[in-house]
């Protein structure tokens, strides 16, 4: 896991210094070395940096830039690619030889062997570039869905590229601007992550499953490498096939993501999720007697509603797990603000992410480098309420009426239960999903008076006509997983770890299981009123049974409303309404208000339109005192 910048220049030789301080501004992704190469008989110019967070082959032998052939392939790389013992193994029946144990060098030899179709091989997480000498060309790629990061600026001949974008202000011929068009964007549907387009003018990321080819004259070559596909299931037709065939792809994606030559552990929220990889991630490593996991969760005592305190501490009873459990308060929140926004980059949509950054902070004083998570659980598994929503409308329209009736009343009985625990009646709307429809209700209003010509981000409701699938619950996880919620949340993930030199490996994100997953049918994922039905079968005896039939787990909900309207109402007030936003032309400050004052008063639960609008004002600020080029 690392931090990686380059520059290929097609009209002057790169300066040194350049690349080092570029590369420098990354060492929280990786503390424990660095290196620069650069190919100086340009044009065109070359010139590599990385900083290296030791993961797998801890010796200064798979120091990056790495190189091989002869010094024909050059590689900068951040990332694991899980499989690389199977790919080793492989490469070596061809008769490729290794001098580390590297994963990097496996990639490599890869990319020697199979050239670009070495991707369809590579199971992991990455974002890589390599120099291809013979070829006189740039090859670079993002993995699947887009857990490690890859922003580039092309202008008057010269590409940039890194792990954040932070590292290419450094570069002088790159300003630190807002994107208005982006800005906008963002304030219509509090949406991110969507295109290749980001809110810093003139950078652009990389595509989850997207690769790049820069060729020796300059021209630029995009594309997509893997789409997940319709598939037909040959391997059993029934529930207990599909049950069965789950386990196993479960219990090896977990598996194969122990590879590691440091402390390893687990996010645990005391959702199904975290509570089946904690649970098997605890069996295995039983099995191999290779010592106690520990467990890293964050707690809300002070507010019950949002503790998972009696679900964390029976997934740990059952496990045998070591816990360390950390409680986020909002006078660090205020403090820390603007430390998160650095490495975040972006505007965020909830202060939910701070308990994340509570987590690894926790992982990193205990020594533990590596944290398994389960982002990613909920959307190939059909786990948040407004699934239900879409599900039933698919009976509905295939007029399956006993079904649907079968399916809504131990819903609706189910979801009473759940939401009593909730006192606030505007907390229930939101946690129903009703809370996404308002914010699209609201943004098609503000747009029908502007009639500007733009692109407009699809909000997560536009998305469920997406994807190569017949149903609609199939396309609204499609949607889900490839623009609407994943790609934010791995972005979240992602920073908030490496803010802390830590590393998130994400089990329900292999692509193996998630093409397994897709390929079962809307019943194994929803019945009788429950969600992630295949997972809740698979785990019978592995999790506690109050955990895998809890059915008011309904997202990460922190107590920001509280908050908002405590100890943050005045600082939160002061940014809503201060400079910074109102010198935005489209920013509706009667509406902003209005769901100000609706909140303070305890008539809805507004924070959900609220923090975004804090979340920019922080951002603009940070931009305009340069905060993102000298931190």
């Amino acid at each position: 896991m690392c931090g990686i910048i380059g520059i290929v220049s097609y009209r002057s030789p790169i300066d040194q210094q350049v690349l080092t301080k570029m590369r420098e501004t990354l060492v929280h992704r990786g503390p424990d070395d660095s290196g620069v190469w650069m190919r100086e008989n340009g044009p065109p110019f070359v010139g590599f940096g990385h900083r290296r967070l030791s993961v797998i082959d801890l010796s200064d032998s798979a120091r990056q830039p790495m190189c091989y052939d002869d010094g024909n392939l050059t590689i900068v790389y951040n990332g694991e690619i899980y499989n690389y013992i199977e790919l080793q193994n492989e490469l070596k029946r061809l008769g490729c030889q290794f001098r580390t144990n590297s994963d990097t060098e496996v990639l490599l030899a890869a990319f020697h062997r199979w050239g670009e179709h070495c991707l369809d091989r590579l199971n992991g997480m990455f974002a890589f570039a390599i120099w291809d000498e013979r070829k006189r060309r740039l090859f670079a790629a993002r993995d699947r869905f887009g857990k490690k990061p890859f922003f580039y600026h092309f202008k008057n001949g010269q590409f940039c590229f890194a792990s954040e974008m932070k590292a290419l202000f450094s570069a002088p011929e790159i300003q630190c601007r807002a994107d208005p068009g982006e800005v906008e964007a963002y304030a219509d549907t509090f949406q991110i992550e969507q295109g290749s387009r980001t809110m810093f003018e003139g950078i652009c990321r990389l595509q989850p499953s997207e690769a790049l080819v820069l060729d020796g004259d300059g021209g630029l070559r995009l594309w997509q490498y893997w789409r997940l596909k319709k598939q037909v299931r040959t391997n059993g037709s029934g529930l207990e096939d599909a049950i069965e065939g789950f386990q196993e792809l479960f219990a090896d994606s977990v598996r194969i993501r122990l590879r590691s030559d440091v402390p390893l552990g687990s996010s645990l929220s005391g959702g199904l999720d975290s509570s089946a990889i904690v649970c098997v991630l605890a069996n295995e490593l039983k099995s191999r007697r290779t010592g106690r996991l520990e467990t890293f969760s964050a707690r809300f005592p002070d507010s019950p509603t949002f503790d998972e305190g009696e679900y964390i501490d029976a997934v740990v009873a059952a496990s045998g797990a070591q816990a360390y459990q950390i409680t986020p308060h909002p006078d660090d929140l205020r403090t820390h603000i603007r430390e998160i926004h650095y490495y975040q980059e972006e505007p965020f949509l909830s202060s939910s992410i701070f308990a994340q950054w509570k987590v690894m902070q926790l992982a990193k004083e205990r020594g533990v480098t590596i944290l398994l998570d389960g982002q990613g659980g909920d959307e190939v598994l059909a786990g948040y309420i407004p699934y239900f929503a879409t599900y039933f409308m698919d009976l509905l329209l295939k007029v399956r009426w006993f079904t649907l009736v079968l399916e809504l009343v131990p819903f609706l009985l189910m979801q009473y239960k759940a939401l009593r625990k909730y006192e606030d009646a505007s907390q229930r709307f939101h946690v129903l999903g009703f809370s996404t429809l308002d914010n699209l209700w609201r943004s098609r209003r503000r747009r029908r008076g502007k009639n500007r010509q733009r692109r407009i981000r699809r909000s997560p409701a536009q998305c469920t006509g997406v994807g190569p699938f017949e149903d609609r619950l199939t396309r609204h996880l499609y949607c889900d997983l490839f623009e609407a919620r994943i790609p934010q949340l791995l972005r979240y993930a992602d920073r908030n770890a490496m803010a802390f030199s830590r590393e998130i490996r994400n089990p329900f994100l292999d692509y193996r299981l998630v093409e397994f997953l897709f390929s079962l049918p809307s019943n194994y994922k929803i019945r009788r009123g429950r969600n992630k039905f295949a997972l809740r079968m698979a785990m019978r005896g592995i999790i506690p049974k109050q955990v895998a039939n809890r059915f008011d787990k309904v997202g990460y909900i922190t107590p920001e409303s509280q908050w908002l309207r405590g100890p943050l109402k005045g600082w939160a007030e002061e940014l809503l309404f201060g400079k910074k936003l109102r010198e935005l032309e489209f920013y509706p400050e009667l509406e902003v208000r209005l769901c100000w004052e609706e909140h303070q008063s305890g008539k809805r639960d507004n924070r959900w339109r609220i923090w975004p609008w804090l979340s920019l004002s922080v951002w603009l600020s940070m931009i305009e005192d340069g905060s993102f080029s000298s931190w």
